[in-house]
């Protein structure tokens, strides 16, 4: 298990730090919220769907089926504390 801190208002997918992946890749990992909330967008629309909040999950069906990843998740703030797992 890997610990990532999400960076403030960046895109996140496939490794909350380093990459920029937003959407059509296929995810590597899952990612779990320890603490803080996630905004979870679809394709390029510029409003958000809805967030995840500390017990929350994404990237499992992309990861599970092998499909490509339609969202974006940006981290609410740098406070924003994630856990993945592949």
């Amino acid at each position: 298990k890997t610990n990532h801190y999400g960076s403030s208002r960046s895109s996140i997918g496939i490794d909350l730090t380093k990459t920029k992946h937003t959407r059509q890749v296929v995810s590597q990992k899952i990612f779990f919220i320890n603490d803080g909330k996630v905004d979870v967008f679809y394709k390029d629309i510029p409003h958000k769907l809805i967030h995840y909040e500390s017990g929350g999950y994404f990237g499992d069906i992309s990861y599970l089926f092998h499909v490509q990843n339609n969202f974006q998740f940006i981290p609410k703030s740098q406070k924003t504390n994630v856990y993945s797992v592949s």
